[in-house]
């Protein structure tokens, strides 16, 4: 219905423009050859405004209609009595944060007690969502959440190498740098001794960008890719990656906290540890919003600029969202056959 609708639209503004831009030609060219006049030329000069003027208009209106705005709703589920987060390989993000929170733990004794503090009310979480938000909790998800977004700018994909510039830990700014993430986890692992027997893994001058140990030790270097005209900045829970082609902006944070329906019956599904009825879920959303200036029109990588954007976006509903988790695990169709299985065998 909404496409009929676009479609209509779009049929009804090539009409308009057609007949206008007509229009105007037409006074151009009553007008070309009766320069001598005064009226002529102001007639003239009437017709080439009011043409120009269309085609921006319209040029403006399919640029608009490039824009992304996409709303990302994801969530993780906390045991509330060992207070760790549930792991899902299904579910990406909810794999990537456990997993990262749980590195940090290991590595850095003061988030550690922060956070495990920070979790001792956690049944009031889903009563004051004002305490859930203040909490250190809270802080330590969303600085989660940004280090895997900033990790998704790993790959350049569709971008050629040259068109590319490279943030990393030596010239990243200092809001990126203070992420409690990069601060421990893209430390270089030589220099960390929970990884001393790592050295020889690295040959013919191969370098080595990630490490998972056994006892749950992450080094991941940092290092992301962004178009060399553009400039990333980042505040409180946003980041915004800026061109004069483009401008990405995308905000994150905790939503609130509740018993965790209905996503048990999927995580449960997946999952080894069963979820329990005391359990808590933290529900949080991502803002993606892209918006295209008119100068991509004219440039000849607005193309490649586009794909990018694209990829980049598409990791992050792939990553963090929960419904769209749910449509690639074809979870209809596997709840109903785990129903009749169910029905079928009972004793």
């Amino acid at each position: 219905m909404n496409d009929m609708k676009n479609k209509k639209a779009e049929i009804i503004e090539i009409i308009l423009v057609t007949i206008l831009v007509s229009l105007s030609i037409n006074l151009i060219s009553s007008s070309i050859f009766t320069l001598d006049d005064i009226k002529s030329i102001i007639i003239m000069v009437t017709g080439v405004v009011i043409c120009i003027s269309i085609v921006i208009y319209y040029l403006k209106i399919k640029v608009r209609s490039m824009h992304i705005d996409k709303f990302i709703e994801g969530n993780i589920i906390l045991n509330s009595k060992h207070k760790n987060i549930y792991q899902l390989l299904e579910y990406y993000s909810s794999f990537l944060i456990s997993e990262d929170v749980y590195a940090l733990m290991l590595e850095n004794k003061e988030f550690s007690k922060k956070y495990k503090d920070s979790l001792k009310n956690i049944d009031k979480f889903n009563e004051d969502n004002q305490q859930l938000q203040n909490s250190y909790f809270s802080f330590a998800i969303n600085s989660a959440i940004e280090y895997q977004i900033l990790n998704l700018l790993t790959d350049h994909l569709h971008l050629d190498d040259e068109d590319v510039k490279t943030i990393d830990i030596n010239n990243a700014s200092k809001d990126i740098l203070n992420n409690i993430f990069i601060k421990t986890l893209a430390k270089d692992y030589k220099t960390r001794k929970v990884f001393n027997d790592c050295e020889d893994r690295e040959r013919d001058g191969e370098e080595l960008v990630s490490i998972r140990s056994d006892e749950g030790y992450i080094y991941d270097k940092f290092a992301i890719a962004i178009p060399k005209n553009a400039v990333l900045t980042k505040k409180r829970n946003s980041i915004v990656i800026k061109s004069k082609y483009f401008k990405i902006n995308i905000e994150w944070g905790i939503d609130n906290a509740s018993f965790p329906f209905p996503d048990m019956e999927f995580y449960n599904f997946f999952n080894v540890d069963k979820i329990d009825y005391d359990d808590i879920e933290i529900a949080y959303y991502i803002k993606a919003k892209v918006e295209y200036s008119l100068l991509s029109m004219f440039s000849k990588k607005s193309d490649k600029y586009y794909l990018w954007i694209e990829f980049v976006i598409g990791q992050l509903i792939e990553i963090f969202d929960f419904k769209d988790c749910l449509k690639r695990n074809n979870w209809d169709l596997l709840k109903n056959i785990d129903k009749i299985l169910k029905e079928k065998y009972r004793f």
